[in-house]
């Protein structure tokens, strides 16, 4: 396999074209350019979803994609136990409380099988994370979801990932997309929010706007919320991306059927991510690591910051909603109750599978999977080297 410069690529003379057709036009904004409209059309399209609706972050892609769920405050959503906080925050904000539900042992996803004993009288939604751009196994998910209660997939790992031959984002009823800089698609910020609904997707452009409709120029503000539009700038820099992520994609899942025989062989030891069932193309957005359990965290986090120093693109896996600031912040600014931090801790819980992956995981961007044969070599070596030493 030929060596290969990094991705996402840009064609910088293009872009620069584009930025100067903007600025020229003065239309730096999406209310009067081309391409966020053009954007929101071709990303829908690939997903085989009917719309889209650019926003300023993916963290404002989920906070808008649960806007969209009518529910009385203090409903509940699951959520995985492992998973960016973001997927927490995004459900707090909006008046709900997250249910953390463990994780498949294998592909690190929401585990499908435990989700029904996690629905109560106010469950509201699932929000299904796609984890390192591996989807979820969406057909069992949807088989015991029952009528009534959304489901809304968070692929910000996962952009044009398939289960069962199908886009990830067009199995619930609503999708959503990051565009943030360690993204495989990326202008630095952003994110999408994709969906069949009609009425979902006129309440998003409401609400990406002041409460104003697509037709509104004026104040017609309908409800509350706030400014989430990406501009026109951001939106040309993903025009080029979108048309060559197929061929990323399919790079990225070579590089790591070569990264995986490699560690088979020089660092067996480790354990990597397993796709889901009915996975039939994978993101490969991050490259998580499961370390052996008789490494020791403070050994684990020595591991991490060696590899930094090397130049490699690793971080410690997500910490649980627990081990984080943000129950105690709830509870001090009165969005949650006792009773409700209660619920959630007790769910997490019950999530060993996920308390021992944020232990033991480490997680390598995908920029890993740009190096050179040599450097992936170089690094199962010292993987293999590392656990060998304990």
């Amino acid at each position: 396999m030929n060596d290969i410069g990094p991705f996402p690529t840009f064609d910088i003379a293009r872009a620069q074209e584009r930025v100067a057709q903007i600025l020229g036009s003065r239309s730096l904004w999406r209310n009067g350019g081309k391409f966020c409209e053009h954007v929101e059309k071709a990303f829908a399209d690939k997903c085989g979803v009917d719309r889209g609706i650019l926003t300023t972050n993916g963290s404002h892609a989920l906070e808008a994609a649960i806007a969209t769920i009518i529910k009385p405050p203090g409903s509940e959503i699951i959520i995985p136990a492992l998973s960016f906080i973001a997927v927490a925050n995004s459900v707090l904000s909006r008046g709900y409380i997250p249910v953390p539900v463990d994780i498949d042992s294998s592909s690190w996803n929401l585990d499908p099988l435990l989700i029904e004993g996690a629905i109560t009288e106010k469950t509201a939604a699932i929000l299904a994370v796609h984890f390192a751009g591996a989807p979820c196994d969406m057909t069992l998910l949807k088989k015991i979801v029952p009528p009534g209660i959304d489901i809304v997939e968070d692929a910000a790992q996962a952009h044009f990932a398939h289960h069962d031959g199908k886009p990830v984002g067009s199995f619930g009823q609503i999708g959503c997309f990051s565009f943030q800089a360690a993204k495989t698609m990326t202008c630095g910020e952003g994110g999408i929010v994709v969906t069949n609904d009609l009425v979902r997707h006129d309440f998003l452009e409401a609400f990406i706007n002041y409460g104003r409709g697509p037709t509104d120029r004026g104040y017609g503000h309908a409800f509350h919320t706030s400014n989430f539009r990406m501009s026109e700038l951001q939106a040309a820099v993903l025009v080029d991306q979108l048309e060559r992520i197929d061929e990323e994609n399919m790079v990225r899942q070579l590089r790591f059927d070569m990264f995986m025989e490699i560690m088979a062989q020089r660092a067996p030891a480790v354990r990597l991510q397993a796709p889901g069932i009915g996975t039939t193309r994978h993101g490969h957005s991050l490259v998580p690591l499961l370390i052996p359990e008789n490494i020791g965290s403070s050994i684990t986090q020595k591991l991490i910051s060696e590899l930094q120093k090397r130049g490699w693109p690793v971080r410690p896996a997500y910490p649980l909603l627990c081990n984080t600031g943000v129950l105690d912040s709830c509870l001090e600014r009165r969005i949650l109750n006792q009773s409700e931090v209660a619920r959630i801790r007790d769910a997490e819980a019950l999530c060993s599978v996920a308390a021992d992956a944020s232990r033991r995981m480490i997680v390598f961007n995908h920029a890993t999977l740009y190096r050179t044969r040599a450097e992936l070599d170089e690094l199962a070596g010292i993987l293999g080297e590392a656990i060998c030493s304990i």
